[in-house]
């Protein structure tokens, strides 16, 4: 029975990590996961892309406040694919600045 995602589930996922606000915002495509650590690849840091595309970024789980995966544009019945938010927060709700999601 399908219980829930594994953590192999989530490799290839697009996914928006918040770091704490040194590291700030990262986001990317999972390649490798443990209960340690995750690398991403094709990374983004908040908003900007890494200089070097190919480059893997791994972040430790101790610096990892949240995780959110970062829904592929669907397109509506209409034919239009939605315009991708400004942050690549999978909700509707837009907020000025991280910390009303961080707490």
């Amino acid at each position: 029975g399908a219980m829930g995602p594994t953590d192999q589930d989530w490799i290839g996922c697009a996914v928006s990590i918040a770091c704490d606000e040194v590291l700030g915002v990262f986001q990317g495509l999972i390649k490798q996961i443990s209960a340690e650590e995750i690398t991403i690849v094709r990374a983004f840091r908040n908003g900007v892309p890494l200089r070097k595309q190919n480059a893997e970024v791994v972040l430790k789980c101790t610096d990892i406040r949240s995780i959110d995966l970062i829904e592929p544009a669907k397109q509506d019945l209409d034919g239009h694919t939605a315009p991708p938010p400004v942050v690549n927060k999978p909700t509707p709700v837009k907020l000025p600045h991280f910390s009303n999601i961080l707490g």
